[in-house]
């Protein structure tokens, strides 16, 4: 018995799609939820947020498995903030002491997974406020620096970095290290010591 090319492309047809099938049955899955203390969360709200701010250079699969579990351990012990955490389904934005806390949480995670560490930093006006702050209190832990106009120099080197600071520049533990910066440093001091 001979087949016919149409029951031939037929035959062919149906051992690719069970092929592709399979191929699919057989790739890991990639849950979107994380169970954090019996709180089911969707990652994905985080994932968006992370590539938006941060494009390439951060792992946001990586950085959403360790931000959603580091927010909830900071925030665990205020009842209330655990429940609005079980209604939000996500991070949000806490004030006072455990903002600190949750925020250094979320910076050590990021940090733990950038993976380019040469893309720029679109500076957020909130991100240029935490930046101008982390500068300031690191000229203010200086002595050396005290016939420095702080706010002066702290605005001169961000108007410097306007768009030109890399994500792994901006979330680097001691800006005082990092070469281009330091550079930077020196220029801004000069221009604004008392």
């Amino acid at each position: 018995m001979r087949m016919s090319n149409a029951y031939k492309y037929n035959l062919f047809l149906l051992f690719v799609f069970l092929g592709i099938w399979t191929c699919r049955q057989l790739q890991p899955d990639k849950p979107d939820n994380i169970n954090i203390d019996g709180i089911i969360i969707d990652k994905k709200p985080c994932f968006s947020a992370v590539n938006s701010l941060f494009g390439r250079a951060v792992d946001s699969i990586k950085a959403c498995e360790c931000i959603l579990p580091a927010f909830y351990n900071a925030i665990k012990t205020d009842s209330l903030l655990v429940q609005k955490f079980k209604e939000y389904r996500s991070t949000f934005v806490v004030d006072g002491e455990l903002s600190e806390v949750s925020g250094n949480a979320i910076i050590d995670c990021v940090r733990a997974n950038i993976v380019d560490s040469m893309v720029k930093f679109n500076m957020t006006a909130e991100y240029k406020l935490r930046f101008k702050q982390k500068l300031n209190e690191g000229f203010k832990a200086r002595p050396e620096l005290e016939n420095l106009d702080i706010e002066k120099a702290s605005d001169c080197i961000i108007e410097k970095l306007a768009g030109n600071i890399t994500v792994a520049e901006y979330f680097s533990s001691d800006y005082y290290e990092v070469p281009r910066l330091k550079a930077l440093f020196v220029e801004c001091y000069q221009k604004s010591s008392l």
